[in-house]
């Protein structure tokens, strides 16, 4: 087990840990915290990234075998699982329960960066802000929050470089479901932004199905 960090299985680490475990993911070049969004009345926790090379950072490779998720990125190897497995890769291991809180995290974190490869521009720097799904044991409850939490309540902005700005506005319109993606070209100077936020959606999505 050398090299491998449980962060939820049998072990119960701080947030810190799940901070940690991405800034590891990211080759340290990041600035991570956890945050909340006011919903009405409630708060709901999010989760900031601000990346210093976000065209370094590509998805996970993954795999899927027997209820155990592996997705292996440049710096180590996330695996999901609700038990642990007895093979475990080389290098850097996380081990995440795949209904808890350090999962949800790392998910949210992995949007991020979904986002930013399939934009397909050469960013430079980016700040993302996702509202953290609150978790069930349920694992298809805690699925659909994401999704919500994702499409619904995520904000990027995302600074680039191109010489005209119809790259940057094609890219824009293949980008969908995603929140609010807001691109900075500082070639010129211009800013563009792609869908919202919606936040009575995201309340009555996420706190109606609590308040049932």
């Amino acid at each position: 087990m050398s090299g491998v960090k449980d962060l939820d299985m049998e072990n119960r680490y701080s947030w810190q840990g799940v901070l940690e475990m991405l800034m590891a993911l990211c080759g340290e070049a990041a600035d991570l915290s956890f945050d909340y969004r006011v919903l009405g009345e409630k708060k709901l926790p999010s989760l900031e990234i601000r990346l210093d090379r976000p065209a370094e950072l590509r998805e996970p490779q993954s795999a899927v075998e027997e209820g155990i998720d592996r997705e292996t990125w440049n710096f180590g190897t996330v695996v999901l699982t609700d038990r642990i497995p007895e093979d475990l890769p080389d290098g850097p291991v996380w081990l995440l329960r795949r209904s808890g809180a350090a999962a949800v995290a790392y998910r949210a974190f992995r949007e991020t960066v979904k986002v930013l490869n399939r934009l397909g521009l050469p960013a430079e720097f980016s700040w993302s802000s996702i509202p953290l799904a609150p978790i069930c044991d349920d694992l298809s409850i805690t699925a659909r929050r994401e999704r919500i939490c994702c499409s619904q309540g995520a904000i990027h902005t995302i600074w680039v470089r191109c010489p005209e700005d119809e790259q940057l506005k094609k890219a824009l319109r293949s980008s969908k479901e995603c929140g609010q993606l807001m691109v900075q070209n500082m070639s010129t100077a211009n800013t563009w932004i792609a869908g919202g936020v919606d936040e009575d959606l995201l309340s009555r999505e996420i706190y109606g199905i609590c308040d049932r």
